[in-house]
């Protein structure tokens, strides 16, 4: 894939420029599954604190705040809930 340079593209997915990237989308036919949610947020923590991850605020459950920087020039009210108000910086 031939991204722009990051200063091109300083956000959303594949915003880091030039480079690998890889991603991982994992699933479960039951979101309510304790053992589910344990394996999502212990995966989180492992794909942004060791592997050093840009996780997807649409698409990743349990974030925390730090985890993901949304510009708040880029927010809508609209679409701002709570939960996303967290990562507005």
């Amino acid at each position: 894939m031939q991204r722009p340079a990051r200063k091109l593209k300083p956000y959303g997915i594949y915003s880091g420029g030039p480079g690998i990237s890889c991603s991982f989308d994992p699933i479960y036919c039951n979101p309510n599954e304790p053992l589910w949610q344990q394996f999502a947020r212990e995966y989180n923590r492992l794909a942004i604190d060791t592997l050093g991850g840009n996780p997807s605020p649409i698409q990743t459950q349990w974030l925390q705040p730090g985890d993901v920087r949304i510009p708040r020039k880029l927010a809508r009210s609209r679409f701002t809930t709570p939960y996303y108000q967290q990562f507005l910086v």
